[in-house]
């Protein structure tokens, strides 16, 4: 595969800007219009220099076609970018597809060789997607805004321990204003995990998503104190959303993020006095 070394330009809404897009290959899978393919940023996939996964497809056009183009997923928060064949970015898109997706209508300025790339908005990003480019205007298939739990910290699997901290810079729940991280999980079906979360200086608890924002288990406390214990045993071959949360509203600290096989005992009544009461 010839690697090359990319500076890019990139629409945005303040004008042209300057992304560091990067180590793109020159060639793609072949995309006929009309057609719509099946894809996966995989944790073992090509980043480009920003972290981010990404699969290219080409295709060719003629001057003026009016192509729509959309990126699918209920995993991941899609982005897309349509380049020409000396790198510069024709036309991009986030969220413009509803619900997380993306989907952009552009006109091609000129007959030859371009390459779409599907992406994550932020590292870490993965999942399932489906890409598919349409001569002539389409609107998207929704028109639903973006939310989701956004700017994954890292992918872990079973046997990781991540040692970090929540702090003033990470996003506020809109509920109830405690803060919080994401991390994404990538687990095996039919797999069952323990997820411990273990702070001194916060009470911690922890909400496990399928998808983008469907959650689907939650504990406070299960892990003895004001710790917590999530154990759960995906059904489905596709990654979730582990939000670690620091309560009461505000609070900040250190913690230790635990993944591991099979299921520790989650404490039914646990006793916590949260840090500084």
């Amino acid at each position: 595969m010839n690697i090359r070394i990319l500076s890019l330009m990139a629409l945005g809404a303040a004008g042209v800007v300057r992304v560091a897009v990067a180590q793109v290959p020159s060639q793609g899978v072949q995309l006929p219009y009309g057609e719509t393919v099946a894809g996966v940023l995989a944790p073992d996939g090509d980043t480009l220099t920003d972290g981010s996964y990404y699969r290219q497809y080409a295709l060719m056009g003629n001057e003026g076609d009016v192509l729509s183009i959309s990126v699918l997923s209920g995993d991941f928060n899609a982005t897309v970018l349509l380049l020409d064949a000396i790198d510069n970015v024709i036309a991009s898109d986030d969220n413009g597809g509803g619900d997380c997706n993306s989907h952009m209508t552009t006109a091609l300025p000129a007959a030859g060789r371009y390459f779409v790339i599907a992406r994550g908005s932020a590292r870490h990003e993965i999942g399932n997607f489906t890409l598919s480019v349409q001569q002539g205007e389409s609107p998207p298939a929704s028109t639903r805004p973006c939310r989701a739990f956004h700017g994954p910290r890292g992918i872990l699997q079973s046997g990781d321990t991540v040692r970090a901290a929540i702090g003033l810079a990470d996003p506020l729940l809109p509920n109830d204003s405690t803060r919080y991280q994401v991390w994404v999980l990538a687990p095996a079906p039919g797999r069952t995990l323990s997820m411990d979360l273990v702070s001194s200086e916060f009470d911690a608890t922890m909400f496990l998503v399928r998808g983008l924002s469907q959650v689907v288990a939650a504990n406070d406390d299960g892990g003895g104190g004001c710790n917590a214990r999530l154990v759960f045993t995906p059904d489905e071959d596709r990654p979730y959303r582990l939000v670690t949360r620091a309560a009461p509203g505000g609070a900040v600290g250190s913690f230790e993020l635990t993944v591991s096989d099979g299921a520790r005992p989650v404490l039914e009544e646990s006793t916590c006095v949260p840090p500084g009461s």
